[in-house]
C-alpha cells in the first residue's frame, strides 16, 4: 500500500515541477519579447486614445489573461 501511495505522490511531484518549469519558461518568453518591443504605439480606447510602450500593453495583456484564466479555472472547480 505505501508502494503505490509513494507511486503517486511521485508522480504528482513529477506533474508540479514540469508545471512549474513550464510556467517559468512562460514568463521569461514574456519578459524577453516585452523587453525587446520598447517603441511606442497609439491604444485607442473606446472614447480616447493614448500612446503607450508596447511592453506596457504586452505586460497588461498578460496580466489579463492571467486573471481571465484563474477565474474561469476557479469558477470550474
Amino acid at each position: 500500500m505505501s508502494d503505490d501511495r509513494s507511486t503517486e505522490e511521485r508522480s504528482i511531484r513529477a506533474r508540479q515541477t514540469i508545471r512549474l518549469l513550464v510556467w517559468v519558461a512562460g514568463v521569461a518568453a514574456l519578459v524577453v519579447f516585452a523587453a525587446v518591443n520598447t517603441q511606442k504605439v497609439a491604444v485607442d480606447w473606446l472614447f480616447d486614445e493614448t500612446d503607450l510602450q508596447l511592453w506596457v500593453v504586452i505586460a497588461g495583456s498578460a496580466v489579463v489573461g492571467a486573471l481571465i484564466g484563474y477565474v474561469t479555472r476557479w469558477r470550474r472547480s
